[in-house]
């Protein structure tokens, strides 16, 4: 069983998310292979220059230089350590009521037709990723739902679950860690709570 865990927050062992997702793939065992990807410790790709034009070369179908190419083969190598998971573990901090632009930046890089999502003849899109996903948000305040609707302010959970749906990923656990700017004790509470329910989502993995 191979896992990826994308670790977007740059607070190391001070992550109030990653906190909890260690406690996943510590409940996981030794049966998973971890990939980590610290999206703060890896060179991603910018969507600029040689690499964008040789993202509409290849959906053109177009001949690329050799620069396209080494710049393409980046694209393609996160792309491919993505769709090669089992599980997809990832830490989402909220940020200004979204996600960390290093996470945005990585998503950008790829979501790539004809490497996590085809294009049919008409237009039409299909993701192409098989894997759970497992995410684990960290939030200053508390964004639950309210009266079954998602919190106006939330725009985490919908974006990432938008996404993953695109590249074909339905299979989702939530597990948000909240109210973390409210003292050092609910901040703790919260850890716990969150890592007692990724440990029973573990569990359930290897049952």
């Amino acid at each position: 069983m191979k896992v990826l865990f994308i670790e977007s927050s740059p607070r190391g062992e001070q992550s109030h998310s990653s906190q909890a997702a260690n406690a996943y793939l510590k409940a996981l065992g030794g049966d998973a292979t971890v990939y980590h990807l610290n999206l703060w410790e890896t060179e991603l790709p910018e969507m600029s220059g040689p690499t964008i034009t040789a993202k509409y070369k290849q959906i053109r179908q177009q001949e690329k230089t050799a620069d396209e190419q080494q710049a393409w083969d980046k694209v393609t190598r996160l792309a491919q350590g993505f769709k090669d998971a089992d599980i997809i573990l990832i830490t989402v901090p909220m940020w200004n009521f979204q996600i960390p632009y290093r996470l945005k930046h990585y998503i950008d890089v790829i979501s790539q037709p004809g490497l996590t999502f085809n294009v049919d003849e008409d237009g039409n899109y299909q993701g192409n990723t098989d894997a759970k996903a497992v995410l684990v948000y960290s939030r200053g305040g508390d964004y639950s739902d309210q009266n079954g609707e998602t919190d106006p302010f939330n725009f985490q959970q919908p974006y990432m679950h938008a996404w993953l749906n695109f590249l074909g990923i339905d299979d989702i656990e939530d597990v948000a860690v909240q109210n973390t700017l409210s003292g050092d004790s609910v901040a703790s509470e919260q850890i716990q709570q969150a890592a007692d329910k990724l440990e029973k989502l573990a569990r359930s993995v290897n049952s």
